[in-house]
């Protein structure tokens, strides 16, 4: 082609593929917008697709418009966090943590605090979304509901602060856990404070270790805290507290903290007590203690051949593999208690035998199931140590 020609048909033709590469300059971002939010069809479609009965596709819709990240989304997967299957409800977590938009926090926490309480499957994955989503606006937004004069919204605001994990909430429920007149509110400030693992918890607990109502629930959680600061009220607690199941709770949380302190304490309380309430948790909170005070104790019981002692503390002599021979004898003569249960579950082949044959023989079956945690032959300290501080559960 000339030199000429093309410049003729350039001047012919230019402004027409100018004005082409113009538009199409324009149109790239939008095309782009387009595929980061997906087109309106796309959008209607998977929210459609979020409802089906299939849970596969489900999630995949869910997916789907965690890719578009389209705010547009929020209510539908909102609506499957708190009424599809486990599966869907996770994706639509995930989808809306991709989304990142502030809109989502209002509407969670709204069925959060109205949901019917903890026994609501849904009320659970709310908080379970917030916990996800970790939206540091959502502590303000609930800590007044802690003040609504509605007692189920109260214990609402209290578990979706827990699942929140954040720190500040601390002061806030140490103050209605004292305040509030309701005993629910409180007992579920005082089960907070203990997945809570926080150490400022103690003091607010101790001073609701004297409220009936709320004891037992601020014993477990002061011994999942595990701060020996507590050892003195509790050991008090268990001396005075109005019923032996509150008393077995300050047993159980004794033992999880494991100081040398509270032997004495609890060999007393199994002595003394003629209930399982009590005298059950206290010898296995003994189990989870070293002290000298408990080997004595022991070597008493075994010098005296006391079987009614060894009945009892059978699970103390189990944990720490002694003494086959008189648990035997004391089974076969007296068998106070659970004996037979905590044989079958020993791993010691002779206990679990000498159970196995008695309940042929008096045509009773020995309930397997299983304790708080399982006394084995021999391993001894049976107790978890005190879970470390981290986020609440």
């Amino acid at each position: 082609m000339g030199l000429g020609v093309w410049r003729g048909w350039r001047m012919k033709h230019g402004q027409f593929f100018l004005v082409v590469f113009a538009a199409l300059l324009l149109l790239f971002p939008m095309a782009k917008a387009r595929a980061d939010n997906g087109t309106p069809n796309d959008l209607e479609q998977a929210i459609k697709a979020l409802r089906s009965t299939d849970p596969a596709v489900g999630q995949k819709a869910a997916e789907a418009l965690g890719r578009m990240r389209d705010p547009r989304a929020i209510g539908p997967l909102i609506a499957a966090v708190r009424d599809g299957s486990m599966d869907l409800c996770k994706a639509a977590v995930r989808a809306l943590k991709e989304i990142d938009d502030p809109g989502a926090l209002e509407p969670l926490v709204v069925a959060g605090l109205a949901s019917s309480g903890e026994s609501d499957t849904a009320f659970m994955r709310v908080g379970q979304a917030l916990e996800i989503l970790q939206d540091h606006r959502a502590f303000d937004r609930v800590v007044p509901a802690l003040r609504d004069h509605d007692e189920k919204i109260r214990r609402n605001a209290v578990y979706i602060l827990g699942r929140l994990g954040d720190p500040r909430a601390i002061e806030p429920l140490s103050i209605a856990l004292l305040k509030d007149d309701n005993p629910q509110v409180r007992s579920t400030i005082a089960v907070a404070f203990g997945r809570s693992r926080d150490r400022r918890a103690v003091e607010p607990l101790l001073v609701t270790l004297r409220d009936s109502q709320v004891a037992p629930d601020a014993a477990r959680s002061l011994g999942l805290i595990g701060d020996p600061i507590a050892i003195p009220a509790l050991i008090a607690a268990l001396r005075t507290a109005e019923t032996e199941y509150v008393q077995g709770c300050v047993a159980g949380a004794l033992g999880r903290i494991g100081d040398p302190r509270a032997a004495e304490p609890l060999i007393d309380a199994v002595v003394t007590s003629e209930k399982s309430e009590l005298f059950d948790p206290a010898d296995r909170a003994l189990t989870c203690i070293e002290s000298p005070v408990i080997d004595a104790f022991l070597a008493r019981i075994v010098k005296e051949r006391d079987l009614e002692k060894v009945c009892k503390f059978c699970t103390l002599f189990i944990a720490r593999g002694i003494e086959e021979n008189l648990l035997v004898e004391a089974f076969r003569r007296v068998n106070w208690g659970d004996m037979g249960e905590q044989f079958l579950v020993s791993g010691n082949p002779r206990l679990v035998k000498e159970a196995e044959n008695w309940s042929a023989k008096h045509g009773v079956k020995i309930s397997r199931l299983p304790h708080y945690f399982d006394v084995r032959w021999g391993q001894n300290p049976l107790c978890p140590p005190p879970l470390k501080k981290g986020k609440w559960d």
